[in-house]
């Protein structure tokens, strides 16, 4: 979906930067830096300020790229879930069962399991260096956050 503010509301330039002209990218929303934090808190940080989540298409297309934080090669959520169901290559392949007691079930309209949200690194800067990883995150695992938001424009 759309970011509920536009780039120019958010006051994020960088739409032609990389990537598609109709989005834009950034790390240190409202002046800060996300740290690592589990999915749902990467949702609230983004659209709290209007924003979203980046899908694994922007990251990869650097969208983000150069936007603060020193994220640019570090693990990052997306809002991408497609090809985690189907036993698609894991960042922990045989999870050992953890002595984590079971979270209570809350009514929330996130995925139970977090091995459905796909993570890649903040930007291509990491495959310069030789690194690259196009996986699926592990329940428990914690990444740090882009966001996007579009710009409004030319939307059929």
């Amino acid at each position: 979906g759309d970011s509920d503010m536009t780039c120019t509301e958010l006051g994020w330039a960088n739409t032609i930067k990389h990537g598609s002209t109709t989005v834009c990218g950034e790390t240190d929303v409202a002046g800060s830096c996300s740290g690592e934090v589990s999915w749902e808190e990467a949702v609230d940080f983004c659209e709290a300020v209007g924003a979203r989540l980046c899908t694994l298409e922007e990251l990869t297309d650097d969208e983000a790229k150069g936007t603060g934080c020193s994220y640019d090669d570090v693990l990052t959520w997306t809002s991408t879930s497609w090809g985690c169901m189907e036993g698609s290559p894991s960042t922990n392949p045989s999870p050992i069962p953890s002595a984590v007691p079971t979270p209570v079930p809350t009514t929330s309209i996130f995925p139970t399991s977090y091995e459905s949200i796909r993570v890649t690194y903040g930007s291509t800067l990491s495959a310069d260096v030789g690194d690259s990883y196009d996986g699926c995150s592990t329940n428990g695992h914690m990444y740090v956050v882009r966001c996007c938001a579009d710009t409004h424009e030319n939307i059929t």
